[in-house]
C-alpha cells in the first residue's frame, strides 16, 4: 500500500527543518534516499506527476534521468529545474544519461 500523502504545508516544512538538520549533521546516504518525495516540498503538480509513476521516495527520482522525467504526463522543463534545485541541496541528483552505445 503506498504511503500516505501529505497535504499540509507546515507538515512538510517540519519535514524539511527535519531533514536540514540531518544532511547538515550525521544522516547516512542511505537514510536520505529512504526519505519520501515529499520532503522535497516540490508543487503539487510536479509531485503528483511523480507519485502516478510510482516514484515515492527519494532513491526512486535518483535513478531516473531528465529526459525520462519529462516524459512523464504532467512533469515539465520547470518541474525538473526545480526538482533537480532541491535534489542537489540535498547532496543529491538525477541519473546522468548514457553516453555509450553498451548502455
Amino acid at each position: 500500500m503506498p504511503p500516505t500523502q501529505r497535504t499540509s504545508m507546515d507538515e512538510m516544512s517540519s519535514d524539511v527543518r527535519h531533514l536540514s538538520g540531518r544532511v547538515n549533521g550525521a544522516a547516512s546516504g542511505a537514510e536520505i534516499l529512504s526519505m519520501p518525495l515529499s520532503v522535497l516540498g516540490l508543487p503539487k503538480r510536479a509531485t503528483n506527476a511523480l507519485l502516478r509513476s510510482g516514484i515515492m521516495r527519494l532513491s526512486d527520482v535518483t535513478e531516473w534521468t531528465e529526459r525520462d522525467l519529462k516524459t512523464l504526463p504532467n512533469f515539465g522543463p520547470t518541474s525538473a529545474h526545480d526538482l533537480q534545485i532541491r535534489l542537489a541541496d540535498m547532496g543529491l541528483h538525477l541519473r546522468e544519461p548514457c553516453q555509450t552505445p553498451r548502455c
